[in-house]
């Protein structure tokens, strides 16, 4: 067995560097976002491209919420309602946006309304939220690749 020469831990995942150079990993595993992005496009390969929105005849929209906050002080809270084309195109862009910034999603739910409406719901923790700069703006910028219309955001601070 060689030696470790070093170790860092982090929350619950410890890792060391061995002699040889190797490096250890001990603990749950997290997914890589670009392993994620591979498997999305594993699956979008498999289906026909959408639509263009000019090539479509009656597009029903989906609506969405997305509530997020630093992850240490849960009392400030940032949440940004808004329409977009499809939730699941949506759900992928914030998705990748956050675990680029070194975020976590922690709670998603999409709800299908009257057959056809769908609502999608998000809870995601981002460092530095509201940092300078703030990191709202690229939360912003990953909803409006997705295919999204922010229409009202609300900052929430609660006070005890």
């Amino acid at each position: 067995m060689i030696p470790a020469i070093a170790i860092c831990c982090r929350g619950r995942v410890a890792r060391a560097a061995r002699a040889d150079g190797s490096i250890v990993t001990l603990g749950p595993q997290r997914r890589h976002p670009l392993q994620a992005a591979e498997r999305r496009s594993a699956r979008r390969a498999s289906i026909d491209p959408l639509p263009l929105p000019g090539e479509q005849g009656l597009c029903i929209g989906s609506v969405f919420s997305i509530s997020a906050s630093n992850g240490v002080d849960t009392a400030r809270r940032l949440t940004l309602l808004g329409f977009c084309y499809s939730a699941e195109q949506l759900f992928e862009r914030v998705e990748d946006t956050v675990l680029a910034r070194g975020g976590e999603v922690w709670e998603t739910h999409t709800q299908l309304k009257s057959g056809v409406h769908e609502c999608l719901k998000m809870s995601v923790a981002i460092p530095y939220l509201f940092g300078v700069p703030p990191e709202f703006e690229h939360l912003k910028a990953g909803i409006k690749t997705g295919g999204g219309i922010i229409d009202r955001i609300e900052q929430q601070w609660f006070i005890f």
